[in-house]
């Protein structure tokens, strides 16, 4: 049996909203909802009532009247455009606490950190515009503060909740103090300074420091940094330097924006060491064959490190290390030292290293031989024997032992001399070729003793001589005929002949004996006499001729060679008859 109706139910999305369950009588036609929330869409639902319970529910779509903002619009955000600005933006009213059609923003600004609870911006932005505010001219890295509230065209909602944020950070304004560089080594140097982290100096987070250091003498050299990262560190060591070099050392803060002033410069020189580098370049060569010059550059300026105070000069001969010839040590003004008394066409090391008041550097080693001198070993076992009468074959044997030769051996010069002409010169073959043992000397003289040496020579000249030896070329048959021939008559039938001996320079050999012609004159066509005559004689007597008759005669000398020139023709008549 019906017992009356059941009215209740909620908003439309805002579910949180509810029409309070209320029961009504059979003869009630219409009821009135209180307590509900303006400008919200509510459904509500009406039952019947019997006593099991209450039945299927018809609905009704009805929505509250206008009225003000519950809530202030969500989702504000303070965004950093710069370090004198920020982005303001927000979301609207949430549909269930608008309570209205909105029809503009009031956006208040706030110094929270100076704080100040004055306005400094009170802007309006209808609801029509896009929600987002630029406010320029703050102060760098400052919080500022937003609240905002909506309208309706029935008055104004409540305030949000404060959103605070900041302007962008900047870089230090303030540099660090009391910077003090201590404790140098070699290659590094030890850096402390002050800096007070104050907001306001710092105008952002100290993310920690940048070191900046660079040669202090070099206008060129480059801008070197060291980072420090953390905020709360005050020292660091700088590393990687170059050896006894004078540096430029400054600090500056750092936040994510960089680094901010930068602190006065401060020097520090690092630690010397022995010089890094031997001198540049360096030469060695000969000025004799006992003899050797040294010569160097400098020590390249960034191995220095140090004061060069002068150099270290060493020699020794090449192969023996044990054994140093030559050992100066020399001013730094002085870039050459010369070595002497030293061994003939030897090969010589030479070291130069630099030294500073810490100690000696590395040296470079350079080599070079003094230079050659002559041979100081001669040939030996020289030897000859006769070709020809006009030349020699002569041998000799060498010992091309480098300490005897004294450099590199060319050849040898043959020398000889004709010791039968008292006016002859010394005359010289030479032989380029360091490995031949024999030779030949031509265009020699017949049958002449010849005084022969050998010498081995190099570029510089030729060294000892040999043993002489004596060699003669051999015979040939004489190039003029005997001297002073005379033809006399003895009788009417006979004729004497006489000669003198062929000069001894146109002999060319031992003379064996002559040859005597004789012709009826006018009839040189019939040798009538040609007669041998043996050494020593020097005459002969012609017999049997005719009476009164002239004849022609020649005689010329032979050796073992043969028969040589003929004397001029001789006439001789025999006598008359009677007489």
């Amino acid at each position: 049996m019906p017992r009356g109706f059941r009215v209740h139910g909620q908003g439309k999305p805002c579910t949180s909203y509810h029409v309070p369950p209320n029961d009504v009588g059979l003869n009630v036609s219409s009821f009135t909802v209180t307590g509900l929330q303006a400008w919200v869409v509510y459904i509500v639902k009406i039952s019947g009532v019997t006593s099991p319970g209450h039945g299927v529910a018809s609905e009704v779509r009805v929505k509250t009247n206008d009225s003000v903002p519950a809530r202030g619009p969500r989702g504000i955000r303070i965004t950093a455009t710069s370090n004198h600005s920020v982005k303001v933006t927000w979301d609207t009213v949430h549909v269930c606490h608008v309570h209205g059609p909105v029809v503009s923003y009031e956006v208040h600004l706030r110094d929270v950190q100076g704080e100040s609870s004055d306005i400094m911006h009170n802007v309006s932005v209808l609801a029509e515009q896009e929600r987002r505010l630029d406010f320029t001219s703050l102060e760098i890295y400052w919080e500022y503060g937003v609240r905002i509230k909506a309208f309706t065209t029935l008055g104004v909602g409540p305030f949000s909740v404060e959103v605070t944020g900041m302007t962008d950070e900047w870089v230090p304004i303030v540099a660090p103090s009391n910077v003090v560089p201590s404790d140098p080594e070699t290659t590094s140097i030890r850096l402390s300074w002050y800096f007070e982290d104050k907001v306001r100096d710092v105008l952002g987070i100290l993310r920690g420091f940048r070191i900046f250091y660079q040669l202090a003498n070099s206008s060129s050299a480059p801008l070197q940094r060291l980072e420090v990262n953390g905020n709360n560190i005050r020292e660091a060591e700088i590393t990687g330097l170059e050896i006894y070099r004078f540096y430029k050392i400054s600090v500056a803060g750092k936040t994510s924006k960089g680094h901010g002033v930068i602190s006065e410069h401060v020097y520090m020189r690092t630690l010397g060491t022995a010089p890094g580098h031997h001198p540049v370049p360096i030469y060695i060569f000969n000025t004799s064959s006992t003899s050797l010059r040294v010569t160097w550059g400098k020590v390249p300026d960034h191995f220095h490190h140090g004061e060069v105070r002068g150099y270290r000069v060493f020699l020794e001969e090449s192969g023996h290390s044990d054994a140093v010839v030559g050992n100066y040590t020399v001013p730094l003004s002085t870039n050459t030292s010369d070595f002497t008394g030293l061994k003939k066409f030897t090969t010589y090391s030479a070291r130069v290293r630099a030294y500073s008041l810490f100690g000696e550097g590395p040296d470079e080693e350079v080599t070079a031989s003094t230079d050659e001198d002559v041979p100081i070993g001669a040939p030996f076992e020289v030897r000859g024997r006769n070709t020809s009468a006009w030349s020699l074959l002569i041998e000799w044997e060498f010992d091309p032992n480098v300490r005897l030769v004294l450099g590199v051996l060319l050849g040898f010069h043959v020398h000889y001399l004709n010791i039968n002409d008292s006016h002859a010169l010394w005359n010289f073959k030479t032989v380029r070729d360091p490995l031949a043992r024999q030779t030949t000397l031509t265009g020699l003289e017949e049958y002449r003793d010849y005084n022969i040496t050998v010498t081995a020579f190099t570029r510089i000249g030729e060294g000892a001589k040999s043993p002489f030896i004596l060699k003669r070329t051999e015979e040939h048959v004489p190039r003029a005929p005997p001297s002073n021939i005379v033809a006399i008559n003895r009788s009417s039938t006979s004729l004497r002949v006489d000669w003198g001996e062929v000069s001894f320079p146109d002999q060319l050999g031992i003379i064996r004996g002559y040859r005597l012609i004789m012709w009826r004159t006018n009839h040189s066509a019939v040798i009538l006499r040609n007669i041998t005559i043996l050494v020593p004689t020097r005459t002969f007597s012609l017999l049997g001729l005719e009476k009164y008759t002239n004849y022609t005669i020649q005689v010329s000398a032979f050796t073992i060679k043969g028969e040589g020139i003929k004397s001029e023709p001789t006439i001789a008549i025999t006598d008359e008859d009677g007489k």
